[in-house]
């Protein structure tokens, strides 16, 4: 895919430093009244390992532009590259559907809607999304039905481990 006007190409290979961003919805990844991140955030569809995410090196606005409004955004979750690699899942460009665009592809696809809770696949599942999200700064948006983005910038993350 060629740059689109006055945007710089992205390297094709995200390195571990470079803080990747996941919208967040309400009620389905973020608890209001708990004040917290819920493993949902990084759950891929049923019987799938993708998720859909951004680089944030491209501008937190931009991140927000492509954002698919069918539930209540809320905001941004931050987590560094080398820390979804940490956690066992890959982190990878997909610059096709929007500039700035990635995936985060998890090892095992997210267990069947019946699935049990507590079958070993959904607990094995539920463990890695457990410490992706502790690995993940929530970013609330004051702006969050205006284009501009309304809260810090540059995001946050907490380290690497």
């Amino acid at each position: 895919m060629t740059a689109e006007v006055n945007k710089p190409n992205l390297p094709d290979i995200v390195a571990d430093d470079e803080i990747i961003v996941r919208a967040l919805k309400t009620p389905s990844h973020y608890d209001f009244k708990k004040n917290r991140l819920k493993p949902a955030a990084f759950r891929a569809p049923p019987e799938q390992t993708v998720i859909s995410v951004a680089r944030s090196v491209v501008g937190v606005t931009e991140c927000k532009t492509n954002i698919n409004r069918a539930a209540e955004y809320v905001g941004f979750g931050a987590i560094y590259a080398g820390s979804i690699r940490h956690c066992g899942s890959a982190i990878v460009d997909a610059p096709a559907d929007y500039y700035g665009h990635a995936h985060i592809e998890h090892p095992d696809s997210a267990p069947k809607r019946d699935e049990p809770q507590e079958s070993e696949a959904n607990l094995r599942y539920i463990t890695r999304l457990r410490n992706l999200i502790e690995l993940t700064h929530t970013h609330l948006d004051q702006n969050k039905d205006e284009i501009e983005w309304g809260g810090p910038d540059p995001l946050t993350a907490p380290p690497t481990p």
